[in-house]
């Protein structure tokens, strides 16, 4: 067992907000096994103690849309790249990540979700969730740094061997078409899907939300028409 002593504890309350707790200790192994105050610590049965020095202790956070870093993007055909990126996560607060893809042509993104499912077994540095897939179903029109040759209609036969390691879908819902039959077979299989890098007018977003269960933005305000005065 291992202890973080002289920091203050950020934890939650018990109406689903966060309170800091002052003068008490994390005890944890691989997880985190309690929360105790000082007073009350035995430090001498403990040889593994981290001094937090007046620091904030934090739960991990979760990074939902990360493309790389440390040199290294998800994109790269390289074995050592999620290494690298959930390494240098881990140094950051980042104890769990979905490594985001681009708009590439469909083999190099298979290839990225090869390496992806791969690393969700491996236990190093932050943990991987699964992948945030940001295009190729998005709007031509607001691709920003997505490859326009690239971009093609939501197809779920594209993605169904995949599955199970992707978690998010970027899409621009207006090149559905109205035709939503991709995102309800992506809720059946615990796929959250977001709009983004779209051109959506109200109705359509309005729609998509209220109806079809989208309820998450990638971008808010970027990637989409600006607000004019």
């Amino acid at each position: 067992m291992k202890a973080i002593i002289n920091g203050s504890v950020i934890v939650p309350d018990n109406v689903g907000n966060f309170k800091i707790l002052e003068d008490h200790i994390v005890v944890f192994d691989k997880n985190i096994q309690s929360v105790v105050k000082a007073d009350k610590f035995p430090y001498a049965k403990y040889d593994d103690v981290f001094d937090a020095k007046g620091c904030y202790v934090s739960p991990g956070f979760i990074n939902a849309h990360i493309h790389g870093c440390g040199g290294y993007d998800v994109m790269d055909d390289k074995q050592e790249t999620l290494s690298v990126i959930r390494k240098y996560q881990a140094q950051t607060g980042v104890t769990a990540f979905l490594p985001t893809t681009m708009t590439y042509d469909m083999p190099r993104i298979y290839r990225a979700f090869a390496r992806i499912r791969a690393a969700k077994n491996i236990d190093e540095g932050a943990a991987v969730l699964g992948c945030h897939m940001e295009g190729p179903f998005i709007n031509k029109d607001r691709k920003g740094a997505q490859a326009a040759e690239n971009i093609i209609k939501a197809d779920f036969s594209l993605i169904e061997e995949y599955k199970d390691v992707i978690r998010i879908v970027t899409l621009a819902p207006e090149t559905l078409e109205g035709d939503y039959g991709f995102v309800r077979k992506c809720h059946e299989n615990n796929i959250i899907v977001s709009m983004g890098h779209s051109s959506a007018e109200y109705d359509v977003a309005d729609d998509v939300i209220r109806k079809h269960g989208i309820m998450h933005i990638t971008h808010l305000f970027n990637g989409m028409p600006p607000f004019h005065h």
